[in-house]
């Protein structure tokens, strides 16, 4: 199995677009007419599991697709993960408009519960993200499709991709671990 991840500038942690980037790692993950689980698992069937993170930091920030596939799998999967990325011109309004709130509303619920409002307080102690967090769901708020629309077709052409294959199947691995104990116990016999 091969792991690969696709990682795409974002804005720091400040920065008022970080909040469309926080919507659209939502989005991805959760629209029913375009998703990246149901898209390169449940259709193409190339991976087990897949996921897309936004992570902003101080500076900047990274948007990270990371699953696992089959190494003769790797370029369909890059291939069907952009495809997903700019299906989201078809993203209909009304599930558009839908999902915008039920991530409002799952923000606001995170925010009373302990362990996010610790870590919370921590990132607005330790870099001063208190002005930021105050402004995230009016953000959040003022987000458009439009908005969204033009992040997918603009914004994921620079990226940084890796990739790592096994140097050996599973199978080759055990075949490998198995010759080693034999020689092992020869060397001990002798």
């Amino acid at each position: 199995t091969a792991h690969i991840a696709l990682a795409f500038p974002t804005p720091k942690y400040t920065d008022e677009k970080t909040s469309l980037f926080n919507l659209f790692d939502y989005l991805l993950e959760s629209a029913t007419s375009m998703n990246l689980q149901q898209a390169i698992r449940q259709k193409l069937g190339l991976t087990y599991n897949i996921g897309c993170y936004n992570i902003p930091f101080q500076e900047t920030g990274i948007l990270k697709i990371s699953t696992t596939t089959e190494p003769e799998k790797i370029d369909l999967l890059l291939s069907s993960i952009f495809e997903e990325i700019k299906r989201f011109k078809e993203l209909p309004k009304k599930e558009f408009e839908t999902l915008k709130k039920k991530y409002i509303r799952l923000i606001k619920k995170l925010d009373k519960m302990p362990i996010f409002l610790a870590d919370r307080v921590a990132t607005e102690e330790m870099f001063g993200y208190e002005e930021a967090n105050k402004k995230n769901i009016s953000e959040l708020e003022k987000i458009t499709q439009e908005d969204v629309q033009e992040l997918a077709e603009n914004q994921f052409k620079d990226y940084l991709a890796y990739i790592i294959k096994p140097e050996w199947s599973f199978e080759e691995y055990l075949l490998k671990e198995k010759k080693d104990k034999k020689r092992k116990k020869e060397k001990k016999d002798k």
